[in-house]
């Protein structure tokens, strides 16, 4: 009884206001829908972009299959580096400190995390299978649901069991234990991206131990290094459930985008960075004063290291897919899906970031005249530089790797764009949503999703020209010329209507 209570208000709380309004919910409903078209859209593409060589296409599905089950292998380390716990704000002041027992708080939280990575990774995962797989025999859905459903639970075990392992261990060596698990669980996705076979994982890896078990191997060195892996979960589990951890639990919704590297500060005495961005001047105007100001909250409350992070593993990613996939076009098709869904990931971290941080405090600036509006000056500049900078940095890597640079005028004149209107989005995302996001949490979701939408709405026509040939690969001076004035006038009629829209403060609001 007592679980059951805990469980419905964690949910309750986790919504927020989103349940008062049947509206608010039908909305996030149909978002969602929208993201699994975006997932289908994107899946669709990859498929038909390229053929599948040399590679049968039972062997290309396990293979993707075996790549998801490491992803979700692979969260619960990174939640178990963070505290493993997701415990919210209300449950740190009340349920900690009440007399409900460890062991009911831990089976709560493995229930509420179950639930959650089920709705983000199930349904995603099962379309992203059907898709590839389709017009072939089509993979058994419910041995595949019965596989996600043990890694999720294996996952959150391990979250759990890490985020305990504080208490036994400190918290120095709890870290390094699940660094080192979270890079064995993407090894598969390491060794793919490399090229190097990865035939002698087979042997131990969970990931692939999990999969042939699940669907249906009768191989006796699997089945027992199956039961050993959940036995020892499952032992290490119950010795944790009678542990009173209570004193480790730390809020890993906040702590998981918003904890930067503690060695960080020793590389921001550079000259370049404190002197000429940071270091703030008499001389400087207040639009330049809260542009160093932005600039300096985002490397201090963690927002650059975790987009960073994020960026990385989906580069990761969208080096690997392709190759998983056999596709040719590989250098093409890597860069555009960089520029056009990542790109917009980078201002939508550092907007939730800013609600949790900054955003209680916007009174202050509103307390003087055109306060607001320099104040937002500043963000989207702060933004932009940011975002183009390290996007920027990605895309060349990719393409010295790929050791040619196709397209790319079209590549630049749309890494640019996306850039704008992905800042420019997700600044109104951030000031007109009144309810402020909780990292992984539902709310967060919008914050990702209508950056992304809108920046490639406004960013289409140059999709368009890169999508055909020959105008992507040999665009004439006119066309560019039409793309750089259409970037331009919609960047600044945009930014002109978000500073009237957002910037009244006080002394506009009295008519003074």
């Amino acid at each position: 009884m007592v679980l059951l209570t805990l469980l419905k208000t964690k949910f309750v709380q986790y919504l927020g206001q989103m349940r008062r309004s049947k509206l608010s919910m039908i909305s996030l409903v149909m978002i969602y829908i929208a993201w699994m078209g975006i997932i289908s859209f994107s899946t669709f593409f990859l498929r038909i972009s390229g053929s599948i060589l040399n590679i049968s296409l039972d062997e290309y599905v396990a293979s993707l299959i075996i790549l998801t089950v490491s992803v979700i292998l692979a969260i619960g380390a990174f939640l178990g580096s963070k505290g493993g716990i997701t415990a919210l704000s209300y449950e740190l002041d009340y349920v900690l400190t009440s007399n409900i027992s460890p062991a009911i708080f831990l089976l709560t939280d493995l229930v509420f995390q179950i639930v959650l990575l089920n709705i983000f990774i199930i349904p995603s995962s099962l379309l992203i299978v059907i898709i590839v797989s389709y017009p072939a025999e089509p993979v058994n859905l419910l041995s595949l649901l019965a596989l996600y459903e043990a890694a999720i639970i294996m996952s959150s075990m391990t979250a759990h069991i890490l985020g305990i392992s504080r208490h036994w261990l400190g918290e120095k060596r709890a870290k390094v234990i699940s660094w080192a698990i979270a890079l064995l669980m993407v090894l598969p996705i390491l060794l793919r991206i490399l090229r190097v076979p990865d035939l002698w994982l087979k042997d131990f890896h969970p990931s692939y131990v999990l999969g042939l078990v699940m669907r249906g191997s009768s191989n006796p060195q699997m089945i027992t290094l199956l039961l050993l892996y959940i036995s020892f979960l499952v032992a290490i589990y119950l010795r944790g459930m009678n542990t009173n951890f209570y004193a480790s639990v730390t809020p890993v919704l906040l702590s998981a985008l918003m904890e930067p590297p503690k060695r960080l500060p020793r590389y921001l005495r550079l000259p370049l960075l404190s002197n000429e961005l940071l270091n703030l001047k008499p001389s400087d105007s207040p639009s330049l004063m809260m542009f160093k100001l932005h600039l300096t909250r985002i490397v201090r409350d963690g927002s650059l290291w975790t987009a960073l992070l994020i960026f990385v593993v989906f580069t990761l990613a969208n080096l690997a897919l392709p190759r998983l996939l056999r596709i040719e076009s590989f250098p093409e098709v890597a860069q555009l899906t960089l520029i056009a869904l990542y790109t917009p990931l980078f201002p939508s971290l550092l907007s939730i970031n800013w609600c949790i941080s900054e955003r209680q405090n916007l009174w202050i600036v509103d307390t003087v005249l055109k306060g607001r509006r320099n104040y937002l000056s500043g963000l989207f500049y702060a933004y932009f530089m940011v975002t183009l900078l390290f996007s920027s940095c990605l895309y060349g890597l990719i393409a010295i790797g790929a050791r040619e640079l196709p397209f790319i005028e079209i590549d630049i004149t749309l890494l640019l764009a996306m850039s704008i209107f992905s800042v420019l989005f997700s600044i109104f995302t951030s000031f007109k949503l009144r309810r402020i996001p909780t990292p992984f949490s539902i709310s967060s979701f919008l914050y990702v999703f209508i950056p992304m939408l809108g920046s490639l709405m406004l960013s289409l026509p140059i999709l368009m020209v890169r999508l055909f040939e020959p105008l992507a690969s040999d665009p004439t001076l006119q066309l560019m010329a039409i793309l750089s004035v259409f970037i331009a006038v919609v960047s600044v009629v945009f930014y002109k209507v978000l500073m009237d829209s957002l910037s009244s403060d006080i002394y506009e609001k009295t008519g003074r």
